[in-house]
């Protein structure tokens, strides 16, 4: 294991609020990639076209996330920078969805992804 991983599970297992809050994070990305994948499926579009949309958008967004964003990547964006990527995908996510016509889990992902972006800002995650 890396030297982060090990800082990074040791963060987890120090406080338990932290490691909630982590794991708060990696579900609300599965439902961010989910979200995407959803918005994709209610496209005005051939079925060919929907498909590849809802397959190539989730993979090209964690293929991005996983080198700027994730806690173990080796380029990820500094704090200020981060934040405001993590927010601009949740909310182009929550309008994916909005379009989509889930407004209620449109509402639900934005409220939820912004608190736990604000308790990682506060707990310095």
């Amino acid at each position: 294991m890396t030297a982060t991983a090990d800082a990074h599970r040791d963060q987890m297992t120090a406080d338990p609020v932290k490691g909630l809050n982590l794991a708060l994070a990696f579900l609300l990305e599965l439902a961010l990639l989910g979200a995407i994948a959803y918005s994709a499926s209610t496209l005005d579009a051939p079925t060919g076209v929907r498909w590849l949309v809802g397959i190539a958008a989730p993979v090209g967004l964690a293929a991005i996330w996983s080198v700027i964003a994730a806690p173990t990547a080796k380029r990820r964006l500094r704090r200020v920078p981060l934040a405001l990527f993590k927010v601009t995908v949740f909310t182009l996510g929550a309008l994916a969805l909005y379009a989509a016509g889930e407004h209620a889990l449109a509402l639900a992902l934005e409220a939820v992804a912004l608190i736990n972006l604000a308790l990682s800002a506060v707990r310095n995650q």
